[in-house]
């Protein structure tokens, strides 16, 4: 079984294929011999004027093909044109994604895989993707039988007035400027998305409410690194010998007390030292997109710190530096797409994005992590500034 036909609205930003159509400048020096083909075919003479116009398909319909663990993930073009008249001609196009099945899954597995390839495409595209079209070919006959795929509630995003279309430059890939590393990225992208979906859904639940945040969002945020599997953060700390050795006289003498529901709670919280904690995981998925591009980022695993002090605040009522209630809108937004663009960059750098060219492109601000790189540096100082006026003691609330 094949779903192919996957039609996304954002195709022609995700598969920005520019030179696959277009105009002829020069058409004078090409008009004569179409009409002398022209005329051999119909029997017809179709005499040139002094400004033709011709239009064209390159003819390149694939545009990348990616191994995936249920088979393979390809794009290809598919236009559809009208032979012409007195109103013109045209020629249309739209991109569509084909799924390959290999062995054959049944309807709800092929779901599945369907929305994993679409999580990957609404992070490239930087929204929630509004699903077109989609169709199912079975191969048990000749012809294979094709049937077009319904459903009630198809995975769309909801209208927003002040919305931009992606960039096709701003995008993080492209499928079919650079249809290698695109191929390359989705395929190892989608090779650990079954162990990281937990992680992943909740980061695309958070990533498609644009530029809306709050406090729930901000914990998801931080929550999607605690979820992720051992393949990708470490379950456990170093913990130097003293540390080691406290640790081990400690459980010993909350082991000797008599059995209460306070000496168990101080056991699991010994038993949890060494364990590699929210920030730990945080601060080693930080490092992945530092390794990739230290200078651009400075300070990046302070403003993840901050994130996650933000989070305990309001999971656990830890004490707070800062005011988060006062200064909102300065410090939840930035910890929020800081938590989010760590966690996805991440990603994609280990599955293969070469993060430098697209940091030295610049951006319009029409994908989260360019608007995100744009505003770092502000952001920043912001932060620090905040951090410097409230000192070393957490604020007081009025009473």
């Amino acid at each position: 079984m094949i779903l192919r036909s996957v039609v996304v609205d954002d195709f022609a930003s995700i598969y920005y294929d520019f030179d696959a159509f277009g105009v002829e400048l020069a058409s004078a020096e090409h008009i004569s011999e179409i009409l002398e083909r022209l005329h051999a075919r119909i029997g017809r003479r179709v005499e040139p004027g002094d400004r033709p116009i011709i239009a064209y398909f390159a003819g390149r319909s694939l545009l990348f093909s990616a191994g995936a663990p249920f088979g393979r993930v390809s794009a290809r073009h598919q236009p559809s044109f009208v032979i012409g008249g007195p109103k013109g001609v045209s020629i249309n196009n739209v991109v569509l994604t084909d799924l390959n099945f290999d062995p054959p899954v049944i309807f709800d597995q092929a779901i599945d895989n369907l929305q994993s390839v679409l999580r990957f495409l609404e992070l490239i595209a930087g929204r929630r993707r509004n699903l077109l079209h989609v169709e199912i070919e079975f191969g048990l006959g000749s012809p294979a039988s094709v049937l077009k795929v319904y459903t009630s509630s198809p995975p769309n995003r909801p209208t927003a007035a002040s919305e931009r279309n992606p960039q096709p430059a701003d995008l993080p890939l492209n499928g079919s400027m650079e249809p290698t590393e695109f191929a390359t990225v989705m395929e190892r992208w989608l090779a650990v998305d079954r162990e990281r979906g937990d992680a992943r859904r909740q980061f695309s639940d958070g990533f498609a409410e644009g530029n809306l945040y709050d406090t729930t969002r901000l914990v998801s945020s931080a929550n999607m690194f605690d979820i992720l599997p051992a393949s990708a953060v470490p379950r456990k700390m170093e913990l130097s010998e003293d540390l080691e050795k406290a640790k081990t006289e400690a459980r010993r003498t909350f082991r000797s007390l008599p059995q209460s529901d306070e000496r168990d709670s101080f056991l699991e919280a010994i038993g949890r030292v060494g364990r590699a904690n929210l920030k730990y995981k945080a601060r080693h998925r930080g490092q992945i997109v530092l390794a990739a591009a230290a200078e651009r980022f400075p300070d990046l695993i302070l403003v993840l710190e901050q994130a996650i002090n933000c989070r305990n605040h309001y999971v656990h009522g830890a004490l707070a530096k800062i005011d988060y209630d006062t200064n909102f809108f300065e410090t939840a937004p930035f910890f929020t797409e800081t938590l989010e663009f760590v966690f996805a960059a991440s990603d994609l750098i280990e599955a293969g994005w070469e993060i430098r060219p697209w940091l030295q492109r610049g951006t319009t601000k029409s994908h989260p992590f360019g608007t995100y790189y744009a505003d770092y540096k502000h952001n920043l100082r912001t932060l620090k500034a905040l951090l410097d006026a409230t000192g070393d003691e957490p604020p007081e609330k009025p009473r």
